[in-house]
């Protein structure tokens, strides 16, 4: 298991991948060199439909207690993954009492091209209020795919490519 690599930033967010083989493999503290005590925006790229859900909810867990503040999930029964994961926020972490300013937001994106979602993830997915202070890094974390990882960093070591912009930010 390795540890998210810094691969460039984008609107003053720093943005690291991780690859690895299986949930199961997922750190036990998602937290990115130099980020401190702060929170991330997640992207989750996985072909979970032979994953168990105890394995996915224990990568929830972990997350959160990683600083997790944004969800975006991408892949086969990628909608499993965002349920799984809304039911560790709202049942275990908030356990009911969360707000507009605090809300943990999560997507699902099962129709998109891994770039699409990569593209939303850098683009749209913003923290609540609660955490836009502490967020700023973005980690895409890819599972059992070396192409899907090799697209990530990619994406991520050129965002404004990745967006179609001309120059990057």
């Amino acid at each position: 298991m390795g540890q998210a690599a810094l691969l460039g930033n984008y609107e003053g967010n720093d943005l690291f991948a991780l690859a690895l083989d299986a949930f199961g493999e997922w750190p036990t503290d998602l937290a990115v060199p130099g980020g401190g005590s702060g929170n991330f925006v997640l992207l989750v790229a996985a072909d979970a439909r032979s994953s168990g859900d105890a394995s996915i909810m224990e990568a929830a867990r972990r997350s959160l207690a990683s600083g997790l503040c944004y969800l975006v999930a991408w892949g086969p029964d990628c909608e499993r993954v965002h349920d799984l994961f809304d039911r560790v926020i709202v049942d275990e972490h908030f356990r009911g009492a969360e707000t507009v300013e605090d809300v943990i937001l999560t997507t699902w994106h099962e129709r998109d091209s891994l770039e699409e979602a990569l593209a939303f993830f850098l683009a749209h997915a913003r923290p609540a209020d609660a955490y836009r202070a502490t967020c700023r890094s973005w980690v895409a974390v890819s599972i059992g795919s070396e192409d899907w990882a090799a697209r990530i960093a990619s994406g991520l070591a050129v965002p404004a490519a990745l967006l179609g912009r001309d120059e990057p930010t």
